[in-house]
């Protein structure tokens, strides 16, 4: 089994990144997550390795990132500390992410621009979606996310969706639906 410090570097080594180079950026990385460097994976938390393998992954200073349910540890601390390091390592290293996630609570808090799959149904900015959905599908996904205050979610109604998705894009940068 390989350590921190190997499993980090291989894609560097087999990139041919010279090796100083290389250390350089796993130890950027890495910081931010702590870890001890020699250590084994099996002496970390799933939600601890969850981080070093999101801590890992901009090791090729790739331009995108596929991310793909990176906040569905069960250890909550981990959840919150998830998005915090992806908005740092996004504003300090550039990559565009492809976050996938049924927790609209992170995407919200994550994401720029927001695409709704069943089939895609809706796609805009976060903030037009999220404050303004146009799809029925759309408008009863972000109604089932939970309030945190049991004042308000008591008295939330709930939007019910009926059917299916159709296939009809809503999208807010043009004002009619377009088929797909």
């Amino acid at each position: 089994m390989m350590t921190i410090r190997e499993s980090t570097l291989e894609p560097a080594i087999i990139n041919r990144i010279p090796r100083r180079e290389a250390v350089q950026r796993m130890e950027v990385l890495l910081d931010r997550v702590h870890p001890r460097p020699e250590a084994l994976p099996d002496e970390f938390s799933g939600g601890q390795r969850q981080r070093i393998a999101i801590a890992r992954a901009p090791m090729l200073s790739p331009k995108m990132l596929v991310l793909d349910e990176p906040v569905s540890s069960p250890d909550l601390s981990i959840q919150a500390e998830v998005p915090k390091l992806l908005r740092e390592l996004q504003r300090d290293l550039g990559p565009s992410y492809l976050f996938a996630s049924h927790d609209l609570s992170v995407v919200a808090e994550i994401a720029h621009k927001v695409v709704v799959m069943h089939r895609i149904v809706e796609r805009g900015a976060m903030r037009e979606l999220f404050g303004n959905p146009r799809h029925p599908y759309t408008r009863a996904l972000i109604s089932a996310v939970p309030v945190p205050d049991p004042a308000i979610e008591r008295h939330r109604k709930r939007q019910v969706f009926n059917g299916t998705a159709t296939n009809i894009v809503m999208d807010a940068d043009r004002p009619n639906a377009t088929p797909r």
